[in-house]
């Protein structure tokens, strides 16, 4: 099932097929570079590693030349980055149209993998990878904290069928290599009847889990016949099927698609399709039955003769425990029609977080709640934190209320009765702002707040905004919850580096992405800014750190020193919002305008906070027992961060490595 590169023939294979100065010169191609870092470089207050470079030989790999990144990088919680990239090798030409052909990780580190490429054979010489769908669409990959990779893709070879065996779930565990999951024509494992599988989920998960680096992924047997599966690239097992009873309720219809694995290894899912079953959420508890959440018909907690009536998972927010939030309807409703509601199983059991009509902690007497459209958009407009607290955005109406202050932003913590509290308000003060400014709507789409909500595992809420300023003008920027109040953390006009103003902030303008804030309290967000000596504009990537501190990372025309040599970022990656990780480390990509690429040379590189201390490892700023805690945590879940010494395992060494680390702290 898995291979494993034999470097010495591929470097002699590549050696003649690829590296022929008279080959490069006859396809037109640049002579690559290799890339040797002896020390990384410093720019702006981080450490700089250069991770790919197009025309480069792949460090530690000889047999990869990385022709092009086309898309943004993605980085782990723990560190582990993920490059698409466009590779030249012993079993690919250079890409004409520089599109993805093959998937690269990243370590802490610095040490490159090839997680797969097209072409690449797989089991046996005859069975190779087509493709990997082009590059890697959210809803068909998955990234775990450590490393593991899993996702679709098209196969080739003499015995490949179209639409009978051509496609199937690959998976890559960093310490294993790569293997097929599961495979279109294969005969179901673990099921009774059993059966041929005739379609592949949509999207596989990978997660890092007490148990390991565990999969969950759908097969459907037939049009009435879905299996969820759970296990590891070595075995799989069947968990749920099609016609199965929740032992609270409900029948499993006939799609069935994991949407999130726990930690816990808990695996929540969703059944939707045809058949006389149960629209609704449901979870695979370890070593127990299958548990119906919520469902359609399934009676309201809080809302007496009335009873779910849910559409799917954009309605849905869950946390990295598995519970979840969700927005929904009920029949029969207050004068004949829907009600709206939020209801979460944060506790164990599902209870009502907010309803039309409600009044919150923080409004006026007779301003009241309504949920009109933000509940069918939940995942927008919704999020859970791992504490469980809810955050989620709301209409207004009532005495007093028009257009200008019909908005709100609201939490509703799980440690407490005292139900949903307003955050902000369309129209009032800005916290920690002048008296005479004031909040102003700022969503991407028809609905409030939609994208620009974040609250993290920690509870730690952050959200982006208009402004209405005292001087009748416009402006905006992002707050976040600072020890318990909250305060800005980055506003427009503000001027860093004493050269560079903020025009704009812009990262609920690019489509798909999201405001995101790492549970140890770090924001990345791509800005606009103008240079205050030359008045020239460029897009830069802004860091905000736990304590306040903002660094501009990188800014498009501004020189930086990498790999013993000064380039000029001319144009950044659009897509950064999954490119931090827990310690602030951060992965982005660019383009330099160079002689001979007239469309720009890429470039990726990992950029690390340069007073990051490695003792302190929950990130909070001060090296303390917390850390030796967290540390222990993550050494026993085999947390690729606890991998202190470097050597790509978790060992009894990393232990007295950390140590070390802390008492010199």
């Amino acid at each position: 099932m898995k291979y494993f590169a034999n470097v010495s023939i591929y470097t002699a294979v590549f050696s003649t097929l690829c590296l022929s100065p008279a080959a490069f010169a006859e396809k037109g191609l640049k002579q690559p570079e290799e890339i040797k870092i002896q020390t990384p470089q410093q720019a702006t207050g981080d450490t700089i590693t250069l991770m790919a470079r197009q025309d480069s030989i792949l460090q530690g790999l000889p047999d990869v030349i990385v022709r092009g990144v086309p898309e943004a990088p993605i980085i782990s919680r723990n560190g582990q980055a993920l490059i698409s990239a466009a590779i030249e090798s012993s079993h690919n030409s250079a890409p004409d149209d520089l599109d993805s052909n093959a998937a690269l990780l990243n370590s802490p580190q610095n040490i490159n993998q090839l997680i797969v490429e097209r072409n690449r054979p797989l089991d046996h010489p005859e069975l190779l990878t087509a493709s990997l769908y082009s590059t890697f669409p959210t809803d068909q990959f998955s990234f775990s904290d450590n490393g593991c990779l899993t996702y679709r893709a098209a196969l080739q070879g003499p015995s490949v069928q179209t639409g009978v065996n051509d496609q199937a779930i690959l998976a890559f565990d960093p310490a294993s290599g790569l293997s097929i999951a599961q495979r279109l024509g294969d005969q179901a494992v673990d099921t009774n009847p059993g059966g041929q599988i005739t379609a592949l989920t949509i999207r596989p998960l990978c997660a890092s889990t007490a148990q390991g680096e565990r999969l969950a992924l759908s097969s459907r047997l037939s049009p009435q016949d879905a299996v969820l599966y759970q296990g590891s690239a070595n075995g799989l097992q069947s968990v749920a099927r099609s016609g199965d009873s929740a032992e609270n309720g409900g029948v499993l219809l006939s799609t069935l698609e994991a949407l999130q694995t726990a930690p816990n290894g808990d695996v929540l899912f969703l059944s939707v399709g045809q058949g006389n079953g149960t629209r609704g959420l449901y979870r695979k508890d370890v070593g127990q039955a299958v548990h119906r959440v919520l469902g359609s018909n399934m009676p309201l907690p809080g809302e007496e003769n009335r009873l779910f009536y849910f559409t799917g998972e954009s309605q849905t927010a869950y946390n990295r425990s598995g519970r979840v939030a969700v927005g929904a309807n009920g029949v029969p409703a207050r004068a004949g029609g829907l009600s709206n509601g939020i209801w979460s199983d944060r506790n164990g059991t599902l209870e009502l977080i907010a309803h039309d009509g409600d009044s919150a902690i923080g409004l006026p007497n007779g301003v009241r709640i309504s949920l009109q459209g933000t509940a069918q958009t939940a995942n927008d407009t919704m999020r859970i934190a791992d504490n469980g607290a809810v955050l989620f955005s709301a209409r207004l109406v009532g005495g007093g209320v028009d257009a200008s202050n019909d908005e709100a932003l609201f939490v509703d913590y799980a440690h407490d009765a005292v139900g949903a509290v307003l955050v902000a308000r369309e129209g009032s003060q800005a916290h920690g702002m002048g008296e005479n400014v004031r909040y102003k709507s700022l969503g991407y789409g028809v609905f409030p707040f939609t994208r620009t909500i974040s609250i993290n595992g920690a509870g730690k809420i952050s959200f982006a905004i208009s402004l209405d300023m005292a001087d009748g003008s416009t402006s905006g920027g992002i707050f976040s919850d600072k020890s318990g109040n909250l305060m800005p953390a980055v506003l427009r006009d503000e001027v860093l580096d004493g050269d560079y103003r903020i025009t704009a902030i812009t990262n609920v303008n690019v489509a798909d992405s999201i405001l995101n804030v790492t549970d140890s309290g770090y924001l990345l967000t791509p800005v606009f800014v103008q240079s205050i000596s030359t008045g020239v504009s460029a897009r830069a990537a802004l860091r905000v750190a736990p304590n306040g501190t903002k660094q501009l990372l990188l800014v498009e025309n501004r020189p930086i020193e990498i790999a013993g040599q000064t380039v000029e970022p001319v144009t950044l990656f659009h897509r950064i919002d999954k490119g931090i990780s827990e310690t602030g480390e951060v992965v982005m990509g660019f383009y330099t305008t160079e002689a001979g690429y007239p469309l720009g040379r890429s470039y990726v590189v990992r950029l690390k906070p340069a007073n990051a201390n490695p003792a302190d490892f929950n990130g909070d700023g001060v090296v303390s027992v917390p850390d030796i805690f967290a540390f222990l945590s993550a050494y026993f879940a085999q947390d690729m961060r606890a991998d202190i010494d470097g050597n790509g395992l978790i060992t009894v060494p990393d232990i007295f490595a950390f140590l070390s680390l802390y008492f010199s702290a």
